[in-house]
């Protein structure tokens, strides 16, 4: 794949402003008014130097209207207004890129949110890697908290995404960031996904596939994820209630604070169980291990008291007369085998 930089000779000349710090990428293709929450928390972050790139994929004319509201209220949105793709689309995000501007490409769906500081925090993470996942909560359709994360400097955790071809996806779409020098190194970029594999994880093992990726995860929450496949039977009025709700939740900073003070702590928490659960496993192991180790010392013994009997009966049974005797037969009628083959 290669992908050249935007250049434009009137930016170079110092007519046009300079080149936003990151480029945001939205696809969409039917949730509507959705992305007016999710376009509007992109541009709502303390970064404010980025461009808002909304990638349609065949858009239903409300999903278009949204979108086209977004880009009349902030110059920085671009509404990419593509007919409908294979798959979901993902070809329509390579020739996007094609014209971002930003050094560095975060990536959220059209019915997630983003806290304010979210690219600042990606930002910062980028300028000593090439490929970063932001810590998200899954917000349950009840309005539980599920703090999910992981740390891709870590192998364990590269491995589980890169195991193929469906992996274990710790970085959803809203999520996942990456360096532009990053990304026209890869062998496609985006590309038609296979019918079994998730579109953006098959994105990310392009990246975690080359061996010199530096990959890193976030500490800080800053994605709110409201999965679709749980709010399957949700009217719309339903999904744009609670986005509405958590969108005032995350405009405070107050809250924020609070909010960022609990998910940590149940990820402390949570981290905390799961290695009391590692330890007793391995005291459960351990126990096991002995027994399995008194049961082969017992065997052990066994078999050198079945070694010593055997010995002794045969030492018993070849001092005996019959034994001797049958021996001598034996040598006898060897004898008048071989004389007879002679004789014959």
């Amino acid at each position: 794949m290669h992908l050249e930089p935007s250049g434009d000779p009137d930016q170079a000349a110092g007519l046009l402003p300079m080149s936003p710090r990151a480029t945001v990428v939205i696809p969409t293709h039917n949730h509507g008014p959705t992305l007016l929450y999710s376009g509007r928390s992109a541009l709502n972050q303390t970064v404010e130097d980025l461009e808002l790139f909304i990638v349609g994929d065949g858009v239903t004319g409300e999903t278009r209207a949204a979108a086209q509201e977004l880009a009349a209220e902030d110059e920085r949105v671009r509404f990419f207004d593509n007919p409908k793709g294979l798959r979901l689309g993902e070809t329509h995000r390579h020739a996007a890129l094609q014209e971002a501007r930003g050094e560095v490409v975060c990536y959220l769906s059209d019915d997630d949110l983003w806290l304010p500081e979210h690219v600042e925090t990606m930002l910062r993470f980028l300028q000593e890697a090439d490929f970063a996942g932001a810590m998200q909560v899954v917000i349950t359709p009840e309005g539980r908290l599920k703090p999910t994360s992981g740390d891709l400097s870590l192998s364990h955790y590269r491995e589980l995404l890169l195991s193929r071809p469906r992996g274990v996806n710790r970085v959803p779409l809203s999520s996942g960031a990456h360096t532009m020098e990053m990304y026209r190194r890869l062998p496609h970029g985006w590309r038609t996904s296979p019918p079994e594999a998730a579109t953006d994880l098959y994105m990310w093992q392009q990246f975690l596939s080359i061996p010199d990726c530096r990959a890193v995860s976030t500490a800080r929450p800053t994605v709110l994820q409201f999965p679709s496949p749980q709010r399957k039977d949700w009217t719309e009025e339903e999904r744009i209630a609670e986005l509405e709700t958590w969108s005032r939740k995350a405009a405070d900073p107050a809250w924020r604070q609070g909010f960022v003070y609990e998910v940590l702590d149940r990820s402390v928490r949570g981290r905390a169980a799961h290695v009391a659960r590692l330890e007793r496993r391995a005291r459960d192991y351990e126990e096991q291990l002995r027994d399995h180790a008194a049961e082969l010392g017992d065997l052990k013994e066994k078999h050198l008291r079945l070694r010593t009997h055997h010995q002794r009966y045969k030492q018993q049974i070849e001092g005996s007369r019959s034994w001797k005797l049958a021996q001598a037969i034996s040598r006898l009628s060897n004898l008048a085998r071989k004389t007879l083959r002679r004789g014959s």
